[in-house]
């Protein structure tokens, strides 16, 4: 990969790719760059109670809540509680490792969220978490787009050929739909720099002990991004990239500093991945088999979004022209369960360099040059392990890569190499006198020959036509989870789209304005390749693909003002009210759950999703978690059976409606379970529901239910226990399933007995009428603090969920903690008044800040040292 020797950038030119950067984020975040604004992808108010109230109040029209895309869900079940949580602990001064929020207490650290990052810093400023969002895109999209240039240049670009790279990547990025998951581009951002810093390792650079710093940091800052795939695919790429130098040099003497670098990256990334491991390990979410990857795997029309970037699923999710109906492609049929196998996982999958970008990648592929080889590869690489086809799923098992879960996510380093292919063909193009080349690949992308049927079809204008045709193409055998193969049916497919009247006239007004904008670009981008000269000629295109990728990745981000962002439904006010009142005090908290209508999935519910009650600040038992407790999953699968409606199948296993199959618990389909005694225990005090409180069951009270009669209703219950009691008998039952039927049996009664696990537990044979009395001094995420009388031995337990990183102390003693009816702590105590101390300060919560620290005090030290040498020299 010898590549021809050109001088490192200037001062100007840096200035002219940061600033071109800017130009590209301002582009993309319009208001969304201003502090008063947020950025997400579609308006809070698409959820219920908040709709209909901003409806009836006229504080919003219908028209305002249809902007956006509401595919991109988990911007509201994860960024926003997490950030807001992390700013009130940075500024208490605390690094936060449990929260209370979500789930009723979890590890805050595995729920993807960047305690470790050096970007959260901006959280320091006077402004709501949801405030920075503007900032923080501008700085990430500045530094990775000057990141990229900086690597082109590296590799031999010119300076317009690598502003064009910079376009195609910080735009290109975002047809990636990254503001559903901001944590990728974290996790993405250190990517450039380290291919620099392994290019200039072989160019006689050198990698000194400076150095080798650096690349620990930049190792240990993706890694703590909080999404392991793209930081997995951010080593694998720097990692071949240096090997592959190694061979061309015949040299493997820089890969040994720079695999040190590595190693102390991996330590100074423990903080994050520590803890994420360790959930992994008892986590709700079950390692993928090879039949599942390969039912998820792309087809190799996918391909067509290097073209069309939204041909195939498109971030807008109407057109705005025809029908006024909100439509999702086709793609993402739900009403067709065997269908699941085939829908794209758009957030994470979809990508997009744009028409010019695509044509100069064309050139820039046929370039036999060895960095245009390499990048071929990777390209070529990864949209086959995307496939998880044979041979590439076999070679993923036997790299271990099939660990990462879903292989489409290996789409980001296809779309990393079209980058680099595509600035490659633009350099190649300044110097090419007749671009004979890029005429051909033009021509050959203009061909349409991956959507003939558009032409046939889409041009005649017939809604029905259209329809038929998208049913007959998803048709065919489709494979399972559990590897069986179920033959879909045209009629099948027909019906599923009919059952959404308006949609086919959307989906075809959109491919037609898709195909239309798709084909203008082609034809702008051919006129400029043939007409233009010179370095005006990339900078040209640049322009273009910076418009057309503006275009297709507009619906992926909404600007929303602050005050719309943090406005509460009046619904859940009483919910607030008693949350503050108990902060106050620094009692336990009220918990709130849901109860959906039955039928109704996470997909399509309307409520307040899982994790947007903890975003304001209420102590939540739903929870969207990539790696929840299998313990919780387990506990609430078991509460609500899945008896009398259809369960759910995910990544091959079956799950009842309650939970959300490796990701946490959704909501209450039954209203009978409003009455079940695990609500009791776990102090479920509130129940935001679609419909009302039976009126036969004790306890209940329907606040709320004339407010917005007949819709939605806020239902408190009298019958909660408190968080922290006292009981004088113990069962132990060793066995998982029969001790989840004692605990989930309706007749079960927590107040007189816990269930325990642990066969060496003290005994504890009470009658079952405890004299004793626990009173809460003080709860909070970290510590728990209680005082207890009792006149008989027993144990105190404490309705939060157990975790190995817990400790316990009675009277200042250590005590061993044990799992109690299968989800929460109990200490053994004897007779008397003692203080029970429980603290997350345990070895499996705090060793990982240790390492961390460790790996910081050597990067330090070698920085010195650095410094020392250049001085002495």
């Amino acid at each position: 990969m010898r590549t021809d020797h050109r001088p490192r950038p200037s001062r100007v030119e840096l200035l002219h790719a940061a600033l071109v950067a800017l130009a590209c984020a301002l582009a993309f975040l319009g208001p969304g760059a201003l502090p008063t604004r947020s950025v997400v992808p579609f308006p809070p108010e698409r959820f219920e109670p908040l709709r209909t109230e901003a409806l009836a109040d006229a504080s919003l029209w219908e028209q305002d809540l249809r902007v956006g895309s509401a595919e991109f869900g988990d911007k509201y079940n994860q960024s926003l509680a997490w950030d807001r949580i992390q700013q009130d602990r940075l500024r208490a001064g605390s690094i936060p490792l449990w929260t209370r929020d979500i789930a009723g207490g979890a590890p805050f650290v595995p729920q993807m969220a960047q305690v470790y990052q050096p970007w959260n810093l901006l959280l320091l400023l006077p402004l709501p978490s949801v405030g920075i969002y503007g900032l923080w895109w501008t700085l990430h999209l500045i530094a990775y787009g000057v990141g990229a240039y900086w690597f082109l240049r590296r590799i031999s670009c010119g300076h317009a050929a690598a502003l064009f790279g910079l376009v195609v990547a910080c735009l290109g990025l975002w047809t990636q739909a990254r503001i559903h998951h901001n944590v990728i581009l974290s996790a993405a951002l250190p990517l450039w720099p380290l291919l620099s810093l392994v290019h200039g390792a072989f160019r006689g650079a050198g990698v000194g002990p400076g150095k080798v710093a650096v690349v620990g940091l930049l190792v240990g800052t993706t890694w703590s991004g909080g999404f392991a795939p793209v930081s997995l695919q951010t080593c694998m790429l720097t990692a071949a990239f240096g090997v592959a130098l190694a061979v061309r040099d015949r040299c493997a003497r820089p890969l040994v500093p720079l695999a040190c670098g590595a190693g102390l990256g991996a330590v100074l990334a423990l903080p994050q991945m520590g803890p994420t491991l360790l959930a992994a390990r008892d986590s709700a979410r079950d390692p993928a088999t090879p039949e599942i990857l390969r039912a998820l795997g792309l087809s190799f029309e996918h391909l067509r979004t290097l073209i069309w970037p939204d041909l195939l699923h498109w971030p807008v999710p109407q057109s705005g022209i025809g029908s006024a109906a909100p439509s999702p492609s086709w793609f993402a049929l739900d009403r067709l369960p065997a269908q699941k196998a085939r829908a794209f996982n758009y957030p994470e999958t979809a990508f997009g360099i744009g028409i010019p970008g695509a044509l100069l990648a064309l050139v820039g592929l046929v370039d036999r040059r060895p960095r245009n080889l390499f990048f071929a590869v990777v390209t070529i690489g990864s949209f086959g392990l995307a496939t998880a086809t044979t041979p590439w799923l076999e070679l993923a098992e036997a790299g271990r890569l099939a660990r990462v879960g879903d292989l489409r996510r290996f789409l980001f380093l296809t779309a990393t190499g079209l980058t680099v292919l595509a600035a490659c063909g633009a350099d190649r193009l300044l110097s090419a006198r007749r671009p004979v080349v890029f005429l051909v690949g033009g021509i050959a992308a203009a061909a349409m020959c991956f959507v003939p049927w558009i032409t046939l079809l889409g041009l005649s204008g017939d809604p029905d036509a259209f329809a038929q045709s998208y049913a007959e193409r998803l048709s065919g055998p489709v494979a399972l989870p559990d590897g069986s193969i179920v033959q879909v049916t045209a009629e099948q497919a027909r019906a599923a789209m009919d059952s959404r009247p308006g949609e086919a006239a959307a989906n075809l007004d959109h491919e037609l304005v898709t195909y239309g904008r798709a084909l203008l670009a082609c034809v702008a981008a051919l006129a400029v390749g043939v007409f233009a000269s010179g370095s005006r000629r990339v900078l040209l295109l640049a322009l273009l693909a910076a418009l057309e990728l503006l275009w297709a990745g507009h619906g992926t981000r909404v600007a929303i003002p602050i005050e719309r962002m943090t406005r509460m439904p009046l619904l859940l006010r009483p919910v607030a009210e008693a949350t503050r009142e108990a902060d106050s005090l620094e009692q336990p908290r009220p918990r709130l759950f849901r109860l959906e209508r039955p039928g109704v999935s996470a997909q399509t519910s309307v409520l307040f999703p899982p994790n947007l009650g903890a975003f304001h600040g209420l102590e939540d038992l739903s929870a969207y978690n990539p790696l929840p407790k299998r313990r919780m999953e387990e506990l609430f699968a078991a509460m609500e059976p899945a008896v009398d409606q259809t369960p759910r199948e995910i990544l091959g296993g079956i799950f009842p409606p309650i939970v959300l199959g490796g990701a946490g618990v959704f909501a209450m389909t039954k209203p009978g379970t409003l009455a079940h005694p695990v609500l009791d225990l776990l102090g479920c005090r509130f129940v935001l529901s679609a419909v009302p409180a039976p009126s036969e069951l004790f306890g209940i009270i329907d606040r709320v239910g004339g407010a917005l009669p007949g819709r939605f209703h806020l239902i408190e219950r009298l019958t909660p226990m408190p968080r922290a009691t006292f009981v004088d008998r113990a069962e132990v039952l060793t066995d998982p399933a029969e001790r989840l039927a004692r605990v989930t049996d309706p007749e079960h009664d927590f107040r007189k007995v816990v269930v325990l696990e642990d066969a060496a537990a003290p005994v504890a044979d009470g009658d079952g009428h405890p004299d004793g009395d626990v009173e809460v001094v003080r709860h909070r995420d970290e510590e728990v603090v209680l005082r207890v009388t009792c006149a008989e031995s027993g144990y105190v337990r404490l309705a939060d969920p157990w975790d190995p990183g817990w400790t316990a102390t009675v009277d200042g003693q250590d005590a061993p903690i044990l799992l109690a009816d299968h989800y929460v702590r109990a200490v053994h105590v004897s007779p008397g008044t003692h203080e029970v101390r429980f603290r997350y300060d345990g070895t499996a919560a705090r060793i990982w800040q240790v390492f961390g620290m460790v790996g910081l005090v050597i990067a330090a030290a070698l920085g010195v040292i650095a410094r020392v040498r250049r001085v002495l020299a």
